[in-house]
């Protein structure tokens, strides 16, 4: 059997092109779920995360928040689930301000799907915990390396031909493998070109 440290409750995942009744379902299925890997888990191991569904419906975010709250005795923390399936920006963060005021501020509060690092940022400053993003593997997959500075983030697109005979590394005083290894960009930019499968690996 598996021996996590945590893992997230089964859930009906809702999307914004559903019906108000479809993710209504949803959020009522979500919590019959919980209650049942609650009942399989049992308390001797608080491992579980409690999902939060109700795509882009604020109403039914909260009212999904407050159930899975009720339970909070039994769970590990909390999974701010379903995030970017077609909802706005504005939207989501309305809808995650919403929830997270309805969470025990002393449980694991995790939110997955947000992607660029202003909307990481934007997680922080609500009060989630924990932040899963795909960004960085994305970005790598399209050949961008990402060079974090304040104020500004800077990418490079290393599959642009400026970067042909470019013998610099992707950041000057960085401790990263591809960085301290040596790696130039003009060497990123020839394995992109041949699309070799190690240029997504020093890039992520």
């Amino acid at each position: 059997s598996l021996k996590c440290d945590l893992f997230e409750a089964p859930s009906a995942h809702a999307t914004a092109l559903m019906t108000d009744k479809q993710v209504d379902r949803a959020v009522r299925t979500s919590v019959r779920l919980l209650d049942e890997t609650i009942q399989l888990i049992g308390d001797s191991s608080k491992i579980v995360l409690g999902a939060i569904q109700g795509a882009n419906r604020t109403e039914l975010r909260v009212q999904s928040a407050r159930e899975v709250s009720r339970r909070s005795n039994h769970l590990l923390g909390f999974a701010y689930s379903g995030v970017n399936s077609g909802e706005s920006f504005g939207k989501r963060i309305e809808c995650m301000r919403a929830v997270i005021s309805e969470l025990p501020a002393k449980k694991l509060r995790v939110v997955g799907g947000n992607g660029s690092p202003g909307e990481v940022l934007e997680s922080v400053k609500l009060g989630f915990d924990v932040i899963e993003s795909w960004y960085p593997f994305e970005k790598a997959q399209e050949g961008i390396a990402l060079r974090f500075g304040i104020p500004v983030e800077i990418s490079l697109d290393l599959r642009d031909k400026q970067f042909r005979l470019d013998k610099q590394v992707l950041r000057e005083n960085c401790k990263c493998d591809t960085c301290s290894g040596g790696f130039q960009r003009a060497y990123i930019h020839h394995l992109l070109n041949v699309h070799e499968m190690l240029a997504a690996t020093l890039l992520t």
